[in-house]
């Protein structure tokens, strides 16, 4: 682990915040690159601006009413990110989605191409910032003899990598959903406008919630610290959530489904016609 790149006297630059602010730059940048043909420059920034401070918010926010031991009741500390640090990121996350829906349809946009064009640049953001997070030891995984495992900056023996898994797990992702946004990208420019439907629209999201929302639930097992509910740890629901959107989404979407309704329309029709 390398927690702090560079000390002069009272100047201490840690890596978490570099690698954080790097995250933004890229993502920021990536989800420009691919919304500016889905929408306007300006409102595509004003979506990543409201999801990365609301996801931070309401994050933070989770983790204060979960730990009330630590705050006390105190809005100092609250507020005080280095002294008492702690985010739980998946509310924060998940939140976030359904305020981007809400932004989107106010503003009359197509979320589910705006979320295709987004989320790109949002995995590789959320590789980096995992990056940050393991060279700085923010997260505390289980303890345990593996091999895989290891010595946590703190001191509290071998653990596992949490951070580190879950930068990997994030970077599988972002190649699968790269490989069929770029799909996606040249099967739209092989139609013309008319051809073009949308309803490619929206798979590059769900396969990613659905591969996100599965891989850090089960990752989340190896993560010290959470509150427990029902015998999950709370950070585990928001991924629950993902994962039942994904499989509602793909249940009213399939093709079969599609065929079936058209059949069944069909059938009514012809009931209907006088014989």
């Amino acid at each position: 682990m390398f927690p702090v790149i560079l000390s002069i006297g009272p100047i201490v630059i840690s890596t978490l915040g570099v690698f954080l602010a790097l995250s933004f730059i890229v993502g920021t940048f990536m989800v420009w690159h691919y919304g500016k043909e889905e929408v306007g420059n300006e409102k595509i920034l004003d979506l990543v601006l409201l999801f990365s401070l609301t996801s931070i918010l309401i994050g933070r926010i989770f983790y204060i009413l979960a730990n009330p031991i630590i705050f006390e009741g105190n809005l100092l500390k609250m507020l005080h990110f280095i002294n008492f640090p702690g985010i739980y990121w998946s509310w924060g996350f998940v939140i976030s989605i359904f305020l981007g829906i809400f932004y989107c349809r106010q503003q009359k946009i197509n979320y589910r191409a705006v979320f295709d064009a987004a989320i790109p640049g949002l995995a590789f953001s959320i590789f980096l910032s995992q990056i940050g997070c393991f060279l700085g030891g923010c997260e505390i995984g289980t303890p345990t003899n593996f091999f895989l495992g290891i010595e946590h900056i703190k001191g509290l023996g071998k653990r596992h990598p949490i951070s580190l898994y879950e930068a990997l797990t994030v970077l599988f992702i972002f190649i699968v959903i790269y490989i069929l946004y770029q799909k996606k990208l040249a099967k739209k420019s092989n139609l013309t406008k008319k051809s073009w439907n949308g309803n490619e629209n929206g798979v590059v999201s769900v396969v990613f919630i659905l591969l996100l929302g599965s891989l850090y639930f089960l990752l989340e097992f190896l993560r010290e610290g959470s509150v427990y509910l029902f015998r999950l740890k709370i950070t585990q629901f928001p991924y629950l959530i993902l994962i039942i959107l994904g499989i509602s989404y793909l249940g009213r979407n399939l093709p079969i489904n599609k065929v079936k309704e058209k059949l069944f329309k069909t059938k009514q029709e012809t009931e209907s016609k006088p014989s």
